[in-house]
């Protein structure tokens, strides 16, 4: 989420980026390679939350490369 926010670009949230309100969910269209792994918190949303391989919860997630989103404002 932080890499959303300074490139200046909206993306819901409404728990500060700490991981429960799953607002902040972004679609990767290209460069998951780029992004680290699933941490703790977000593998329980994953799973809470049955989300797809493509979806990641962008307030637990590093962005080490080029990727590529889609995301939905609020």
């Amino acid at each position: 989420m932080s890499a959303i926010i300074k490139a200046e670009l909206p993306i819901g949230s409404s728990c500060g980026g700490v991981g429960i309100c799953t607002k902040c969910l972004v679609q990767v269209t290209e460069g998951a390679e780029n992004l680290s792994k699933a941490n703790a918190i977000e593998k329980k949303l994953i799973i809470k939350e049955n989300l797809a391989n493509d979806i990641r919860v962008s307030c637990q997630v590093k962005v080490t490369g080029n990727i590529r989103i889609k995301a939905s404002y609020w």
